[in-house]
């Protein structure tokens, strides 16, 4: 699941296990952004990635595991 220009967002409960790409991926202008109980888990790419955000991005009560690449990863846009 790739999100762009998301402000106020909460992501319970969510699932993203098996997928051929990252598990979730925030991707520009992304703030004020909670994750809670949620599973990212077996993804060919990275379980989350955190791409060009001011966040915040919290990330609460989550399994994140055996994703191919890696469990996090954060590229951050040069100003």
């Amino acid at each position: 699941m790739k999100n762009l220009y998301m402000h106020e967002g909460v992501f319970l409960r969510h699932k993203s296990v098996d997928n051929q790409t990252h598990g979730i991926w925030f991707d520009t202008d992304c703030e004020n952004i909670l994750i809670n109980e949620a599973v990212f888990c077996s993804n060919l790419e990275i379980g989350i990635y955190l791409e060009a955000n001011q966040g915040p991005i919290s990330i609460k009560n989550s399994r994140i595991c055996h994703n191919k690449h890696y469990g996090y990863s954060s590229a951050i846009r040069p100003r």
